[in-house]
Order: structure tokens, then sequence, then C-alpha cells
């Protein structure tokens, strides 16, 4: 009886890490494939076998800057890295790292353009290293 509970608990724990690594950037994840399909805003996607780049740019859009703030803080407590600057009294997402891509965005206050960009890494952890190393005898 005892040992089954103990498969169970640790089965309960690697269902939520699991659970938790693919919704670790859903929020931004939503408004980046929602910006690819709005006309007023410029996308540049790369896709690989193992990573998506998804970058848009657009101006004069407040909204969707706010938009893409709030799914930041949404997704805030899944990151492993977050860095955020402030501008014109409130708080602007600069980057954030996750445990499979990162998102980064640059404001350019002179024309009032955004570029955003998304990086999702497919498979193993995004900063795992892609190599095993060698040692040298």
């Amino acid at each position: 009886m005892r040992t089954k509970h103990v498969v169970l608990a640790v089965l309960f724990l690697m269902t939520g890490s699991l659970i938790g690594e693919l919704q670790a950037q859903e929020n931004i994840k939503a408004v980046m494939n929602k910006c690819i399909t709005m006309d007023n805003v410029d996308v540049n996607r790369i896709r690989s076998k193992d990573r998506t780049i998804i970058t848009v740019t657009f101006k004069n859009n407040d909204a969707l800057m706010n938009e893409i703030s709030e799914a930041c803080r949404k997704d805030e407590p899944q990151a492993e890295h977050i860095s955020e600057s402030k501008k014109n009294g409130k708080m602007v997402p600069n980057f954030y790292r996750f445990d499979k891509g990162s998102f980064s965005i640059k404001v350019n206050e002179e024309d009032n353009s955004v570029s955003a960009t998304f990086v999702e890494e497919k498979g193993d952890s995004f900063y795992a290293p892609k190599r095993t190393q060698r040692t040298v005898k």
C-alpha cells in the first residue's frame, strides 16, 4: 500500500512538471500568433526542425503593446530570467527566458515602433548543450 502511494506521488510530480513546461509561454505565443493574422503588423517567421523564430514589427499600436505586456505578466511565473525597464511611468518587458525558448522586445521611442521576437525550441531544453563534450586525456 505504501509503495502504491509513493509511485502515485512520483507520477503526479512528473505530470505536473511536464504540464508546467508545456504552458510556460502559452500567453506570449498566443499573442504572437494573433499578430501573424493582423494586417498592420509586419511578420518574419523562420522555422526549422528544432526551432521556430517569429519576429513582429508594428507602429503606433498601444493596444497591441498592452496586450503583449499583459501576456508577459501572465507567463512571468514560468520564466527563468526576466528583464524589464520603466518607460513613461510603466514597466515594459525587454527579455523573458523560458526552459524551451525566449521572448524579447525592443521599443523605438523616436518613431513609436515595436519589434518583438519569440523563439520556441522544440525537443530538449533551449539552453542545453547541443553536442557532447569530449574529454582530452
